[in-house]
């Protein structure tokens, strides 16, 4: 018997095909590798952002906060023009003191430069209160959110503007300059009539938090108040008087002195002169004057303020640093705010 044997060809793959699946497999990768490179690019570009705003947070928020601040409590030079005292009212003098009382409570002084604008306005950065009755014959029962009459060297908070019925009271003693109440070397006592600055006493406790009070009151103060200078008409019967001091009354709206709020902008010696942000506060009380040296708020490439319907929009090119590999790589980013009353 013969036996037969089929032997069938070997087959595999050609050089040619092996080339195409690797040229196939070299695009999965490379396609692999791009998406990659876009997503690492992406997450390393929000992170950085996410750092740049998380370093420029709390110096925003401070601003945010002074701006917030801007006019309330300020007194108006035409106190008996309510409409007139909250229109804005730009000023742009270079004279070295500040009008006081102002034209108008949303008074602002700009200097206007590159990279940063120089701005100045008034805000009342203390505490207030608001009388609700009186409390038999020396007493006020009042709601008082952060009222503080310590006046000790380091913390001299005791000087108050109070408002009746919609004013507040002003000096009418021609003789009276205010010259022993407000600082005249910064402010220039525009008339008069100037605001009267009250020290207050008999306060039951300083620095309450009204923000989650249910009550329509949370504090006592001495129902006499009294001026640091300054006089104003009473009677006595029907003879015309001047006095210095007068009893609260159910209405009254007590409200610290403002402070001059300064923002601009300079190097930073302690950030290798980078430029930066800066606030500083001058007080208008002299009995009280808490002022603020500058402080650095955040690292900028440009501030600017412009004046826009009755407030102003506020511009900022911030800027941070992350370093990777060694090396500081600087963000910018913009932010802007509107602030009007």
């Amino acid at each position: 018997m013969q036996l037969s044997i089929n032997q069938g060809k070997n087959t595999g793959y050609s050089l040619l095909e092996l080339l195409i699946a690797t040229f196939i497999g070299l695009l999965v990768i490379a396609a692999m590798y791009g998406f990659y490179w876009v997503a690492q690019n992406t997450f390393t570009q929000i992170k950085h952002i996410t750092s740049v705003k998380e370093q420029a947070k709390v110096g925003l928020a401070q601003l945010e906060w002074f701006f917030q601040r801007w006019g309330f409590g300020v007194p108006c030079s035409n106190y008996n023009n309510p409409t007139a005292c909250i229109q804005l009212f730009v000023e742009n003098s270079t004279t070295p003191k500040f009008p006081y009382p102002p034209p108008s409570s949303l008074y602002l002084r700009i200097s206007q430069s590159n990279p940063c604008d120089e701005v100045w306005f008034y805000g009342s950065l203390g505490g207030q209160g608001f009388v609700t009755r009186v409390v038999g014959v020396n007493k006020v029962a009042v709601m008082s959110c952060r009222l503080n009459i310590q006046n000790t060297q380091n913390n001299r908070e005791n000087c108050y503007h109070v408002w009746r019925r919609r004013t507040h009271f002003v000096n009418k003693n021609a003789n009276s300059n205010g010259s022993l109440c407000y600082d005249t070397n910064i402010f220039n006592i525009t008339t008069t009539e100037y605001p009267i600055i009250f020290k207050l006493s008999g306060l039951s406790s300083n620095n309450l938090d009204c923000s989650r009070e249910n009550n329509p009151d949370n504090a006592e103060l001495d129902i006499r108040i009294e001026a640091y200078e300054g006089s104003w008409e009473d009677y006595n019967g029907t003879q015309q008087i001047f006095v210095n001091a007068t009893n609260l009354e159910g209405g009254d709206l007590i409200i610290r002195t403002p402070h001059l709020i300064h923002f601009f902008c300079r190097q930073n010696e302690h950030d290798q002169n980078n430029l930066w942000l800066y606030v500083e506060t001058k007080d208008v009380a002299l009995n009280c004057k808490t002022n603020e040296n500058p402080m650095p708020l955040v690292r900028v490439n440009s501030f600017k303020v412009t004046p826009q319907n009755n407030g102003v929009l506020v511009r900022i090119e911030v800027i941070g640093t992350e370093t990777r590999f060694g090396i500081n790589n600087s963000k910018i980013i913009m932010v802007e705010r509107f602030f009007g009353r």
